[in-house]
Formats: C-alpha cells, structure tokens, sequence
C-alpha cells in the first residue's frame, strides 16, 4: 500500500510540473509573445499550425518504436523520447540569452520557434502514446476515473502556478524580453517532471506486442472510429479560434499580457475546482454526472455545450467590460474542459483494456487526427478574420461556435449518446472490452 502510494504521489507532482512546462512552452504565451512584439496575424498561424501538426510525426514515431517494445520496457522508451524532445527548448533557451535568436526580426524568429515546437511536439506526443500504455498496465482499472481525477487537479496546480508566476512578471515586465523568463521556467520545470518520471516502476515488457497493422486495423471499429470522428472534430473546431484569443485581448483589445494570464488562471482554477468531482462520477456512475430536473446529464452534453458557446461573448470588444466577461467565463469553461478531458481519458482506458498497446494505437491516431484537423482550422481561422475589412474577430467567434455546437450536435457517438439515458456503472466485456452503451465522453 506504501509503495502505492508513493507511486501516486509521485504521478500527481510529475502532472504538475509537465504542465507548468506545456503551459510556458504552449499556444497562449506563444500567441501572446507574438502580439507584445507586434507580429502581423498573417504569421500568427506558424506558431498555432506548426505545433499542432507535429502530431502526425508520433504516428511515425509510434511505427518506429513499436517493434523496440520488444526489448526495451515502455517506461525507459518513454523517458528517452521525453528526453529528447524537452532538451530542444533548450536551444531557443540560450539563443536568447545570447542575443541570437532574434537576430533578423520578429518574423524569422515565429520561424524558429514554430519548426522547434513541431519537432518537440512530435517527438513528445510519440513519447505520450508509449506513456498512455505504461500507465495502463500500471492503473487498476477499478481507479482509473480517480487516477485520471486525481492527475487533473494537479495538473492544473501546475497551471494555476504557472500563469500566476506570468502573471506577475508579465506585469513588472510586459515587455517581449520578459519572456525569456517564462522559458527558462519551462526548461526548470521539464526536467523536474522527468526527473519524476524515473521514481515510477516499469510494467513487464511484452514479448509479443500486435503488429502495427493489427493495432491500428481495430481503430475501423465503429466503437473506435465513432471516437475518433468526434474528438477530431470538436478539436478542429477549438482550434478554428481558440489560438487567436490572446493576440486579439493584446493585439487588438489592449488588454496586458498579465490579464491574459489571469483569465487563463481563472479556467484552470474551474478544472481544479470540479476534477475531482468529474473523476468521482466516471467511477461510480459510468461517466452520468448528476440530475438536472430530474434527469442525468452526462459530462459529455454539459462540457461540450458550454465549450461551444464560449466564444460568443467576446463578440464584445469593448475592453471595460470584457475585464467583467473574461474571468467568469474561463472559469465556467475550465469547469466543462475538465470533464471534458477526464471522460475522454478515461474512456480509451476503458475501451482499450484488453491490451495497453491498443491505448497506444488509439492515443496516437487520435491526437495525429486532432493535429490534422487542428492546423487546418487555424489556418481557416485566420482567413475568416482576413475576410472582413472590419470585425473580422467578431465573425471569427460567431462561426467558430456554430461549428463547435455542429459537432455536438451533429457527432456525438451513438453508443455515448445512449449512455447519458440510463445511469449504469462500467462493466468490462468478455475478453476485455467495454460495455459501451454505457460509457460517456
């Protein structure tokens, strides 16, 4: 029990620190760094694309490593990946601090910055894939809604801590060099997570992992395919606006970046706040969140409704009363978003556990999707805001929560539609599959 615990202990502190990293290495202060120095939006979707593309490369990533499974445990295959691809931060690290990687304008260095984060991403997401099947090997299926509970409320102390640390600074520095800062957080905060990582026990290798054409051939099922299909899509319509949020506050609004950074503190204060309750509720009601007049109302009607509509108030641009607007709302949204998040993670353990290579399979197709379907609606983004002479944005908004609510209304698989009519615990197939007539996402 002991060593369990430990072991949990620290999972939850390594969620943390990954990602105050994701969080300084991310789209917001990538987006907000690129408005204080006064990029023209045309270049904006570099930084927004680019990263998110880099998924496709740990579909390559996953084909190349999988036979090394073999002989090498998912545990020192994830740390090597992880390695590699958080020690690239370190180049733009002591370029700046040398003064050379800005050396030919704000342009060139939303060049470097972005093939970088692409790189790092893809290598980082291939590692994330093997990470998915190490844990599931390692999570008693019985706790996988508190694992994944437990881990959110973490991660976004980790986030909370780090856009309050940038809030700070940004205020004392709002200047562009004040992120140099942010970055070299990110690197501290890397290393303490790997660091983590190696304090967790590997799970046995497995002498016969299934051929890559085996694994990902099952993704055709319409269990998986329905999945797949669902959060490919929402995620392409997240990302229709989603990364142009902080440059238009900065850029156009003239809000700080210190606001910004409050409001996102402000959405994971929301996560923080109801993780836990979402995790309660995967384990013991399968994934029915509560009763609304009398009726369940599953996690996946509520988030992504709310997801949906919260571009809509920032139709307004009038500075003095988004400051009223913005807290509340990325508040309400970092509550949806974390029950969004939970059921989504919980529910490939839950379809995946007759083999932690299959979680693998579906992670990293599903991320390589969204990556897909993410590039190209940001860059669709930024062609809807160039369309109009003015209130360009405020189009940007209306259309990106037509197509989120599209997708919600439109996709929500059948099998997870169902389950929202008849509150029933999880229980496992025989010969290791899901009852998916009841499982939400």
């Amino acid at each position: 029990m002991s060593s369990r615990r430990s072991v949990s202990s620290a999972l939850v502190v390594e969620a943390s620190l990954a990602m105050a990293y994701e969080t300084w290495i991310g789209p917001t202060y990538l987006s907000t760094w690129a408005g204080t120095l006064g990029i023209s939006l045309d270049h904006l979707p570099w930084l927004t694309a680019l990263p998110a593309l880099g998924s496709l490369g740990q579909i390559a990533g996953v084909l190349l490593f999988i036979r090394v499974a073999r002989t090498v445990s998912l545990k020192h295959l994830c740390l090597t990946l992880t390695l590699l691809a958080r020690a690239l931060w370190l180049i733009p690290l002591i370029a700046v601090m040398t003064g050379q990687f800005t050396e030919g304008g704000p342009e060139a260095w939303v060049g470097r910055i972005g093939i970088l984060a692409g790189l790092s991403s893809a290598i980082g997401l291939t590692s994330t894939s093997f990470w998915m099947s190490w844990m599931r090997d390692l999570i008693p299926h019985e706790e996988e809604g508190r694992f994944w509970g437990g881990r959110s409320r973490w991660a976004t102390i980790g986030v909370v801590t780090a856009h309050l640390l940038s809030m700070a600074w940004l205020q004392w520095r709002p200047g562009a060099s004040g992120f140099s800062v942010l970055l070299s957080l990110a690197v501290l905060s890397a290393a303490g997570s790997l660091f983590l990582l190696t304090r967790i026990p590997a799970t046995p290798r497995s002498a016969h992992p299934p051929r890559a054409r085996q694994a990902f051939g099952k993704l055709l099922q319409p269990e998986f395919r329905e999945l797949l299909i669902f959060a490919g899509l929402l995620h392409g319509a997240m990302y229709f606006a989603g990364p142009y949020f902080p440059y238009y506050f900065t850029h156009e609004v003239g809000l700080s970046g210190s606001t910004v950074a409050f409001w996102s503190l402000m959405t994971q204060a929301g996560a923080w706040a109801s993780a836990a309750f979402w995790g309660r509720r995967m384990d013991q009601h399968g994934g029915v969140a509560f009763h609304l007049f009398g009726k369940p109302v599953s996690i996946l009607r509520l988030g992504t409704v709310l997801m949906a509509l919260s571009p809509l108030p920032y139709v307004i641009s009038d500075a003095s009363i988004l400051r009223w607007i913005g807290p509340a709302e990325y508040f309400i949204n970092g509550v949806a978003w974390a029950g969004y998040t939970i059921a989504l993670n919980t529910i490939i353990f839950q379809r995946t556990r007759s083999s932690a290579f299959m979680s693998m399979a579906l992670f990293s197709t599903m991320t390589a999707l969204q990556g897909l379907l993410g590039a190209g609606a940001s860059w669709l983004g930024s062609k809807v805001i160039g369309s109009a002479p003015t209130g360009g944005f405020s189009l940007l908004w209306i259309a990106a929560a037509s197509a989120r609510l599209a997708v919600v209304v439109f996709f929500i698989p059948r099998s997870l539609r169902a389950s929202s009519l008849r509150p029933h615990p999880v229980q496992p197939l025989p010969g290791g599959g899901s009852d998916l007539v009841h499982e939400l996402h």
